[in-house]
């Protein structure tokens, strides 16, 4: 009889077990939104796939040329530094040259 009488009593303090359920459904809703909220943030701070793609494209245009440029500029030090080393030759005398690639 007692639980007869906090079933019909709308006044008890006891909830009953639709509310409990009602509560923990609000409860995991709350959650579930927070956790969306803060994936959402997540998702603002992280870069666009579409920018990276761009650099990363923009990047491998660069190392093309460089690649591209390379044996020219190459041939070019070395042309230098062979003209260098003639200058060298004419303006120091042979035995100072001796001592300094020592």
């Amino acid at each position: 009889m007692n639980c007869d009488k906090i079933v019909t009593d709308q006044t008890s303090s006891v909830p009953s077990r639709n509310e409990g359920k009602l509560d923990m459904l609000t409860t995991l809703i709350e959650k579930m939104i927070g956790r969306y909220e803060n994936m959402k943030q997540k998702l603002a701070e992280k870069c666009d796939v579409g920018e990276i793609t761009k650099l990363e494209s923009r990047i491998k245009q660069l190392e093309d040329k460089l690649s591209y440029f390379e044996p020219e500029v190459d041939q070019r030090f070395h042309s230098m530094e062979k003209k260098i080393s003639q200058l060298l030759q004419l303006l120091v005398p042979q035995g100072i040259m001796s001592r300094m690639r020592k």
